[in-house]
């Protein structure tokens, strides 16, 4: 079983996956191409947010 993210992990997860969320819907309602750096920016947190919930899991004995 593995574990789920928390703490900060966490927080940086859901705001990323938040910010594509809704630029991508800003990008379809509006067409304009401003939005599209928006997304991959929340990518990039949700990628730090996953990578920090990683580390946090190996320097804990990985999954219990």
């Amino acid at each position: 079983m593995t574990r789920t993210p928390s703490g900060l992990a966490l927080v940086l997860i859901l705001t990323g996956a938040l910010l594509m969320i809704t630029a991508t819907g800003a990008h379809v309602a509006t067409g304009a191409s401003g939005w599209r750096w928006l997304i991959a920016i929340g990518a990039d947190v949700q990628v730090a947010g996953w990578l920090a919930h990683v580390r946090r899991n190996r320097r804990n004995g990985g999954a219990a």
